[in-house]
């Protein structure tokens, strides 16, 4: 326990410090590991299909409309990307679909417009379970690797985001 909490202080250091990168697989979508100058790099194969999402939602599309989008197209998703590239060898990634859930993640995440975010999840030792921390206890680093979508188009989708949960909060409904 004593040397998880070591270990935990010491990565919590290099994050504020701006040093620290996590796995593979816990980057982004449409950013790949640059392990060497300790960052994002920006996946040219999926960064169009980020910003293709960004700007359907800026036009209003739902929620639903940009998963089913990228389903039809047979855009391959992040699960399946890393199936197919051999970072994830699980059979079921295979033939994984978009979930509105992941494509409500990336029009949220401040990624994108190149900053990095670290703490959203945490454990106070080895043998606990993440818990979700407040937004205020986040480590959040700007300008920290090179942005996919434009800050402009970014806020916009987050207005967007934001009347589309009012409405749906207003009506009794999940955002769809």
């Amino acid at each position: 326990e004593d040397i998880s909490k070591k270990v935990s202080s010491s990565i919590r250091a290099k994050t504020e410090l701006g040093e620290f990168l996590p796995a593979a697989g816990s980057i982004p979508y449409g950013f790949l590991r640059d392990a060497v100058n300790v960052t994002y790099k920006v996946d040219e194969e999926t960064a169009s299909v980020v910003l293709k999402m960004y700007t359907m939602r800026s036009e209003r599309a739902s929620i639903s409309a940009v998963t089913n989008y990228l389903n039809d197209e047979g855009i391959p998703s992040p699960g399946k990307l890393r199936y197919l590239r051999g970072m994830n060898s699980d059979e079921k990634m295979k033939d994984s679909k978009w979930s509105r859930s992941t494509v409500r993640k990336i029009l949220t995440d401040i990624a994108y417009i190149g900053h990095r975010v670290h703490g959203r999840k945490q454990k106070e030792t080895f043998h606990l379970l993440k818990k979700a921390t407040d937004s205020d206890k986040w480590i959040i680093i700007e300008n920290a690797h090179p942005a996919i979508v434009p800050p402009d188009l970014f806020y916009v989708v987050q207005g967007v985001n934001e009347e589309e949960n009012n409405k749906q909060a207003s009506q009794g409904k999940r955002q769809d």
